[in-house]
């Protein structure tokens, strides 16, 4: 008789329990029993420090059976793993949730995806939780910044004050951020960790918010929430108008980082119009301009994140600008109209002041009178102008056929 089928590629909640029959082989070795595995017992039996102790209890055999849990948070519909547990206990963090669903069956331990039991459900109502969207990053090496928000459902008196655990010791927020109800929604505190031994330092820290008599805590790696300094000693060579610049990797929390663990991030704006003319990532600690125009200036920023030795979302800051190139254009357009305009301005005025001053003379000057002698020689009658007057003929002549005619009578009376 061939096994019942009860093979599965994932694991769920909703699966029917797994019963084996006898597989028969041809000789009595190859005998092999699958007995029905029952649901465990599930309880609660401690809650201590925002964590809750879970006890599993089954029938069968303790050595050869472990438990197959699977759970998620009540405020959240983020499911997580299922989880092979050996022992008869697991202990849940509750972070900042208010409760959770858990389900857990019983498997043989060499065989967990063979045979499985019908899941026991268990669900833990914690005491409601009113913040959310918690976030934490380290910046400048030492200091930390924490923000959080509360729920609108949140009662009046609701306050959460803050603090950073080292061990056992609680070191309190320096400055809160408030919101306009005057309620706690951020903390900042400088140089937290200038006398920690970063070569001891734990993979992850813990923070604690406190209401009342209740505390919650929430821990954060710290490769995956520090904003990195700018990149240090950055230097600018030019060889045969071929620009390089190079940099060595910015400081971190995190002490004796391989170089390959960064990523760079490289901004070169334009000067002459404030605008981005190029942005690249590097996973080099150099880079060489080929292409940068002679004439034009720009500037230059560089910033680094943990890329390749953490899980960091979280760009450092810019490095302050260095500078490219000049402009050399010369002088504007602009400019030389100005000039222009000028000019012609200054053009006009001195030649209408010219114009003035000498149309004053040409009009202002005296016109000459006759002398005596000229006026007693026209006035006088002695004179016949009548007879000096040739008499020109009425009739039409040729032009060809005219003749100058000197009257002698009027020479000889002038004589």
């Amino acid at each position: 008789m061939a096994a019942a089928s009860c093979w599965a590629t994932s694991w769920s909640p909703h699966r029917l329990p797994c019963t084996k029959v006898v597989d028969v082989g041809k000789h009595p070795a190859h005998y092999r029993v699958y007995v029905p595995l029952k649901a465990p017992i599930v309880n609660i039996s401690e809650v201590v420090k925002n964590s809750v102790k879970l006890s599993f209890h089954t029938e069968h055999h303790e050595e050869m059976t472990c438990y197959l849990l699977f759970y998620k948070y009540l405020d959240s519909n983020k499911r997580r793993r299922q989880k092979l547990v050996e022992k008869n206990y697991e202990i849940l963090q509750l972070h900042l949730h208010s409760g959770f669903q858990a389900n857990v069956s019983v498997v043989v331990c060499d065989e967990p995806e063979i045979q499985i039991s019908n899941w026991t459900q268990l669900i833990y109502k914690a005491q409601p939780v009113y913040i959310y969207n918690t976030s934490c990053y380290i910046y400048n090496i030492t200091s930390l910044k924490c923000t959080w928000s509360i729920k609108k459902e949140a009662p009046n008196d609701t306050q959460y004050s803050f603090g950073l655990r080292f061990g056992t010791d609680v070191l309190p927020c320096q400055q809160y951020l408030t919101n306009q109800q005057n309620k706690n929604i951020g903390c900042n505190m400088t140089d937290v960790f200038a006398n920690v031994d970063r070569s001891k330092m734990k993979l992850k820290f813990t923070v604690q918010f406190s209401n009342h008599d209740m505390y919650f805590l929430k821990s954060f790696a710290y490769r995956n929430i520090e904003i990195l300094n700018p990149p240090s000693k950055i230097t600018l060579s030019t060889k045969k108008k071929i620009l390089k610049i190079q940099w060595n990797q910015p400081p971190s929390i995190q002490e004796n980082l391989e170089s390959h663990c960064f990523e760079y991030q490289i901004k070169l704006l334009e000067m002459k119009n404030n605008l981005i003319f190029r942005i690249f990532n590097t996973s080099l600690e150099e880079h060489t301009f080929l292409d940068l125009d002679q004439n034009r200036k720009y500037s230059v920023q560089i910033r680094g994140i943990k890329k390749l030795c953490a899980k960091s979302k979280l760009w450092g800051e810019w490095s302050e600008p260095l500078f490219i190139g000049s402009d050399n254009e010369g002088i504007p357009t602009w400019c030389f109209l100005l000039i222009i305009v000028i000019c012609t301005c200054l053009f006009a005025v001195v030649l209408l002041y010219v114009l003035k001053r000498y149309n004053r003379k040409l009009f202002d000057a005296a016109i000459p009178v006759p002398s005596t002698k000229l006026k007693y020689w026209i006035s006088s009658t002695e004179i016949n102008f009548q007879k000096c007057v040739p008499v020109v003929p009425s009739e039409s002549v040729p032009i060809t056929d005219i003749e100058i005619i000197l009257n002698t009578d009027c020479h000889k009376e002038k004589k």
